[in-house]
């Protein structure tokens, strides 16, 4: 056809062609040939996904016997063991098997095969679940409590403690519930919560003496009532204290504390109300033609000295300023002086605002010649 309206064609375009169209016999005979050697590959992957199968089946019925074992676990100084070992090696499993069910069932399907249950992964993990719990926090608590109880006292956070020894209390109180009829893990669970329970005791003595504001006068007046040398060193523990009973005269350190605390947020006051004047400052700006710089508007200023000269007062007027009471009164001081200042500040700036237009003009000099030079004369003293 391509002959007929004399289109003149490349040779190797017709070559390209006659090439093109052999290829669908070519691939069809490739095919036909291959054929044998497809199916022999096909056979060894299905004979490797039965294995994998097969495999894998029994290392799920492990894992469920090595579940089951855990209501036989009863003794509490293998937590650590437990926890860090089985439990762990468990999950991991456990996490693996997951994934590896997905995977004999991605390939069943590239096979056409009926895809195989795992529901039993998801029994297993629900079976697990209370275990890993109980022993993960034993781990936990099995690594705190001595930390609790021989680490520096003064390292210890009472926020942490209360939140930590709280949760691990809940924690039993729910798995105990469900260990109901486990003899070995419900006994575990019982004595964890009896410890957290007596541990709760404690957390008075913890909260108090860790108040941030607690300084050395602090301690001392508290020795004196307690008849004990308390020392806020890293020597100091909370066994040290209970030893020395400390914790039975909550009436003596919540009071100490208490004073020390209020005292701690006056400090606290204080800081914050000197740090508000670093945001602050006096905006000056050219007036006119006249060579004067004016003060621009002191309103926010004005503001901020009222706030503060009310809350200084308020302070002075309480029994915990005692120990900040120089501090207090001088702060007091300067605020009531640059009070002070700046409201004669801004009358002189009134006034001369006023005036210097006045004087400004030639023919007010000529009428008034001394208010004139006078003028002049505290104009250029200023």
């Amino acid at each position: 056809m391509l002959g007929r309206f004399d289109f003149d064609s490349p040779s190797e375009t017709f070559t390209g062609y006659w090439e093109a169209f052999s290829w669908p016999s070519i691939i069809a005979s490739a095919k036909e040939e291959n054929a044998p050697r497809l199916e022999d590959e096909r056979m060894k992957f299905m004979g490797e996904l039965q294995g994998l199968q097969q495999e894998f089946a029994r290392e799920l019925e492990a894992i469920d016997s090595e579940v089951k074992l855990f209501s036989t676990y009863g003794d509490v100084s293998r937590s650590e063991e437990i926890s860090d070992k089985i439990v762990i090696g468990l999950q991991a499993r456990l996490e693996d098997a997951v994934k590896r069910g997905a995977l004999v069932n991605s390939r069943e399907k590239l096979f056409e095969f009926a895809e195989t249950s795992y529901e039993d992964i998801e029994r297993i993990v629900q079976d697990f679940d209370p275990y890993a719990q109980l022993w993960s926090n034993a781990g936990e608590i099995k690594a705190l409590y001595p930390e609790w109880n021989y680490g520096p006292f003064l390292n210890l956070d009472p926020e942490v403690v209360d939140k930590d020894v709280n949760r691990f209390w809940k924690l039993f109180y729910k798995l105990e519930k469900q260990f109901q009829g486990k003899d070995a893990p419900y006994g575990v669970c019982t004595q964890l919560k009896q410890q957290m329970e007596d541990f709760k005791q404690y957390l008075p003595l913890i909260t108090a003496l860790r108040t941030p504001g607690l300084k050395d006068r602090h301690w001392e007046t508290l020795s004196e009532q307690l008849g004990c040398e308390l020392r806020p060193d890293n020597s100091m523990t909370l066994r040290l204290l209970i030893e020395m009973n400390v914790h039975t005269k909550e009436a003596e350190f919540s009071n100490i504390a208490e004073v020390a605390a209020k005292e701690y947020s006056f400090e606290r006051a204080l800081e914050k109300m000197k740090a508000e004047w670093d945001k602050l400052s006096f905006e000056i700006v050219p007036y006119k033609e006249s060579g004067t710089f004016v003060l621009r508007d002191t309103s926010e200023i004005s503001m901020l000295l009222d706030d503060q000269i009310v809350k200084v007062q308020a302070m002075r007027g309480s029994p915990f300023v005692k120990p900040l009471e120089k501090i207090v009164i001088a702060f007091n001081s300067h605020l009531m002086n640059m009070q002070e200042i700046l409201e004669e500040w801004q009358k002189v700036q009134k006034t001369w605002l006023y005036l210097e237009p006045i004087f400004s003009s030639p023919d007010i000099m000529r009428q008034m010649p001394t208010e004139g030079r006078r003028f002049a004369g505290v104009d250029k003293l200023w």
